[in-house]
């Protein structure tokens, strides 16, 4: 339920029937039919993915040997595919023909709602400046500018544990993690300023190999 009283943090509460209540709390595969549901069920699958990498039998092993994005992408849609038990759909759109531009979309089954996930590998030479800008020009600016599609994440992936950023205002080194945060700040901020039932975020997706103790 941590995906959906977050949603609930930033926006009204919308009223959902007793059995829309006890499905979202059974299964966390409800028809969105606003956009508080839709972040919450986007917020919801992304954790579902988390938690998917930490399991034994998890494709993270696979998937930190990619550096082409549109392979990784297919990757985590079919995963997500997997997970939509009719609540959604899922569509790779604005695919040009090598598929250098392109996106996840999750599709509401119930209403004309989508969020959008735009992917992008750590290691692919991006600069903090570069994440930046996906954020404010790519996901918002561009992704999330209709209606109907209001809700995103910047989905960044990291396999490295060595892989650093340079600080684009003081010139220091920053990790994965202090990465994340900043961007994810801003992405709150950044939703905040575009009015009611915006919901934009990023997170981090992690395939990084696990540490033994």
């Amino acid at each position: 339920m941590l995906a959906v009283e977050r949603a609930w943090l930033d926006w009204d509460a919308v009223i959902l029937s007793e059995a829309e209540v006890v499905q979202l709390e059974r299964e966390h595969d409800f028809s969105p039919t606003s956009r508080v549901e839709m972040a919450a069920l986007h917020d919801t699958r992304l954790a579902d993915i988390e938690d998917l990498l930490l399991q034994d039998a998890s494709p993270r092993e696979l998937w930190a040997t990619t550096r082409i994005e549109r392979l990784l992408r297919r990757a985590l849609a079919a995963e997500l595919e997997k997970m939509a038990r009719g609540a959604y759909t899922v569509n790779q759109e604005a695919v040009t023909g090598d598929e250098k531009e392109s996106d996840i979309r999750l599709a509401s089954s119930a209403a004309h709602l989508e969020a959008v996930i735009e992917l992008k590998i750590g290691e692919n030479g991006y600069s903090y400046s570069d994440l930046r800008d996906a954020l404010h020009t790519q996901l918002v600016g561009k992704y999330m500018a209709p209606e109907h599609r209001r809700v995103g994440c910047l989905l960044i992936s990291i396999a490295s544990h060595r892989k650093t950023w340079m600080d684009p205002n003081n010139r220091s080194w920053i990790d994965f993690e202090e990465v994340i945060a900043r961007l994810d700040a801003e992405a709150k901020v950044l939703a905040a300023s575009l009015g009611y039932g915006v919901f934009v975020a990023v997170r981090g997706l992690d395939l990084r190999t696990r540490k033994t103790t």
